[in-house]
């Protein structure tokens, strides 16, 4: 057996496990509701104001609104004082005079209490009860948003209708067969909580499998036909019909029931019109994921390199072509600020065929994505990124750059919106792809690895001053026989300023010498031992210690200058040298802004998406922008007034007659009331 084929065969006994491995974890079927997390019923919403549910809530299926808690009323000022003790704010629990108290009061107090009851809590009580239904709804889905946030991973919130009840094959059923999944949304102005469908309602047999139920198979078209063509479950007649539909090759004896109800399990299969909303765990297709991977594997396809590491060692591994990946690792392009450790990992990518980062969270690990993926797509790789949570994608795709953004495909879920956020995001790629012009993109892209290259020299040169200043700074003076640090000795020259500064600084013309003449000769000799660029450094001009600003200030103003750059930076395209613009002068200046803003709101009517699409393929395709700039030309050839395309439009109607005879023919222009000019028309 050759090399390559014990590989594969090795690869092949890893999916092995893997498959049983899922088989064992994924595939026992939940055939009973009471297996799933607590539920919502029909039972649990009230009729309350706050709580709706299918198409009053909307664009949601169910809509809960924070309900205040009913404040009870009071007592009657006459009975007030025997029932100080007794709770009113039950709605459940009607209030009566306590045994003690009842003995001693008198037959006017228990009939006061009977008619208040009776005219005045019990109204209340009704409603309540329903207001406390909907708080006890409101926490339910709160605590229920709370558990999706942390579990969104291995669990999902479904929508399950028409729920099938039945006792066959020793196993008891009762789940729903049309399962939507859902979401819960909180909207933070109005407190309100509602739960919105995530994706089409489909049919799910999962229930059934495995029991041996005879015209299982006359379902399976039912599941496809749902696929194409989604049923709404709020719909009753349309589900109803639908209800039979699936029930009728289970049995001769299945029925359809209507009611809130669970459907009874009995050895009939029974159909009930109702609802559930649950959490389950996700389902997962493990086991024929795997199955295919090894059928493609034994096929003779592509091996994955981390899976050859794992079955014969990381040497077999690294198959990675040099030349192919040797300038991702030469040219680090990353847009982020990035340390030295994430340099390395991108380097690592280059020779290795799986690199693995750990860190606790908050420790930078989508920062660092973010970096990788904007630095291997600017080198022409194609990088696709995983995640247990679609929350942790949307928060990686918010950290790649605006430039590199439009360019990702997010998958971040299957309700209507995702889907047509992916489609507008394939739509815009496929645009741009369309209207690129590869001779300026290579232009430009040369020219970008020019400024990079100088920036980068750049870089260089600063550091090396850096690491200069840094090894002055660590320089040591001789202090009274000790070697000092400059900072120590700046610290020790400040503190005794007033006993050492004798020469004044700086010092002006007509001023008495501060020096004799002995002391200006030992100046001389001092400064003859100075070398040339500390010399240099003696001659500038010191500010005063209190003038100078803090290093916040500083700081906020090295900010200002960084954002005007990258301001100018933007402009880069347009302005070709920014110092031009100083000398046309402010008046000048200001004229052109007026126009340009009178320019920008001429386009603002011009908003419209085809029109957005015809600037950018303007732009960045010669050959679209010669034609729209031939079909301008020949519009404003002759420019007529609207006034004037109005007249002609109510002057002029033309029918053309045509008459052949031979190859001749005549049309017939009215120009007005009566006349009539013939003239001669082609074809």
């Amino acid at each position: 057996m050759t090399g390559e084929a014990m590989t594969r065969e090795r690869i092949g006994h890893l999916y092995d496990y893997l498959g049983a491995l899922a088989q064992e974890v994924y595939a026992e079927p939940v055939r009973h509701l009471g297996d799933h997390e607590p539920q919502v019923a029909p039972d649990d919403l009230p009729e309350h104001r706050a709580v709706r549910l299918a198409s009053p809530a909307g664009e949601a299926w169910l809509r809960v609104g924070k309900t205040p808690r009913p404040k009870p009323p009071a007592y009657p000022p006459e009975i007030a004082g025997l029932l100080r003790e007794v709770g009113r704010d039950d709605p459940a629990v009607p209030p009566e005079l306590p045994d003690d108290v009842a003995e001693r009061a008198g037959e006017s107090a228990r009939e006061t209490l009977a008619a208040w009851r009776a005219g005045v809590w019990e109204p209340w009580a009704e409603t309540a009860r329903a207001a406390l239904a909907a708080r006890d709804l409101y926490e339910t889905l709160f605590r229920l948003r709370q558990r999706m946030r942390a579990d969104e991973a291995t669990h999902e919130l479904v929508w399950g209708h028409g729920i099938l009840g039945w006792h066959h094959g020793g196993h008891r059923i009762c789940h729903p067969l049309l399962i939507t999944r859902t979401r819960v949304e909180f909207d933070a102005a109005s407190g309100e909580i509602a739960i919105v469908a995530d994706g089409p309602t489909g049919l799910e047999l999962d229930c059934l499998q495995g029991l041996g139920v005879p015209g299982l198979d006359r379902l399976n078209p039912i599941v496809e036909e749902l696929r194409a063509a989604p049923v709404d479950p709020w719909a009753p007649d349309r589900v109803r019909a639908l209800y039979r539909r699936l029930v009728a090759p289970l049995g001769l004896d299945a029925r359809v029931d209507d009611g809130a109800a669970a459907p009874e399990i009995g050895p009939t299969p029974v159909m009930s019109g109702t609802w559930r909303l649950f959490v389950r765990k996700r389902p997962v297709m493990f086991p024929r994921f795997f199955e295919r991977l090894k059928e493609t594997v034994a096929a003779g396809g592509r091996l994955p390199a981390p899976l050859v590491a794992l079955a014969t060692g990381d040497d077999a591994a690294a198959g990675v072509p040099a030349n192919e990946w040797a300038p991702t690792a030469e040219r680090l392009l990353l847009p982020l600020a990035a340390n030295d450790e994430q340099e390395q990992i991108a380097r690592k990518l280059a020779s290795h065929s799986g690199v693995t980062v750990q860190g606790p969270p908050g420790t930078g690990k989508s920062h660092t994505i973010a970096n990788l993926v904007s630095h291997l797509v600017a080198h022409g790789k194609r990088v696709l990124v995983t995640a247990h949570k679609d929350q942790a994608l949307a928060v990686l795709r918010d950290k790649i750059p605006d430039e590199l953004r439009d360019l990702s495909l997010a998958v971040l879920g299957s309700s209507s919106a995702d889907l047509t956020a992916l489609q507008q995001s394939v739509q815009a790629i496929t645009g741009t792809a369309d209207g690129i012009d590869e001779e300026r993109e290579r232009r430009a892209t040369e020219a970008l690895r020019d400024r990079l290259d100088a920036v980068t020299g750049e870089v260089l040169t600063l550091r090396g001053r850096l690491r200069t200043s840094l090894e002055r700074e660590r320089e040591t003076l001789d202090l009274d026989g000790f070697a000092r640090s400059a900072a120590e000795v700046a610290d020790w020259l400040a503190r005794r300023e007033d006993e050492l500064g004798r020469v004044p600084d700086p010092l002006r013309a007509g001023t008495e010498p501060p020096l004799d003449a002995g002391e200006l000769a030992e100046l001389y000799a001092l400064s003859a031992e100075i070398g040339e660029r500390d010399a240099r450094d003696a001659m500038l001009e010191l500010p005063p210690a209190d003038r100078l600003p803090p290093g916040g200030h500083l700081a906020e103003r090295w900010a200002e200058l960084r954002r005007l750059a990258d301001v100018l930076d933007g402009y880069r395209d347009y302005v070709a040298d920014p110092a031009v613009l100083d000398a046309v002068g402010e008046s000048a200046l200001a004229r052109l802004a007026e126009r340009c803003g009178q320019a920008a709101h001429a386009l603002r009517d011009l908003q419209e998406p085809w029109l957005q699409r015809l600037r950018d393929q303007v732009v960045q395709s010669p050959r679209w922008r010669a034609l729209w700039e031939g079909h301008a030309q020949r519009l404003g050839a002759t420019p007529p007034s609207a006034p004037g395309c109005a007249r002609r439009r109510r002057a002029r109607r033309s029918s053309c007659r045509r008459a052949r005879t031979g190859r001749r023919s005549r049309c017939w222009s009215r120009r007005g009331p009566g006349s009539r000019r013939a003239r001669r028309c082609p074809g």
